[in-house]
């Protein structure tokens, strides 16, 4: 232990990069948790709109159309391109041919 202090003492670059290496792992491991709870937040509220969907679907207020349409992916560029009143794909068709 003394001479590992004897070391970061006589060298003060020594010392400075591994503070900013711990520093840097750890930012890295709070960031990590940060991402993987988000995901977690995402997939939990996804699966709890199916539940309610189906639930709509076996009370009989939203058709099985409906429902795969409002659970069918959609690209990120749909709601930028499209305008309200319009079907997605001629909106998507203008927005192409424009």
């Amino acid at each position: 232990m003394h001479e590992l202090i004897t070391t970061f003492a006589n060298e003060p670059g020594l010392l400075v990069g591994t503070i900013l290496g711990i520093a840097g792992m750890l930012t890295s491991v709070v960031i990590i948790a940060l991402i993987s709870r988000s995901a977690r937040q995402g997939t939990r509220e996804r699966e709890q709109t199916r539940r309610e969907i189906a639930a709509y679907v076996a009370e009989g207020t939203l058709t099985s159309e409906d429902a795969e349409r409002l659970l069918s992916p959609s690209p990120w560029w749909i709601k930028t391109v499209c305008v309200k009143g319009k079907d997605v794909r001629e909106s998507v068709r203008e927005h192409l041919h424009a």
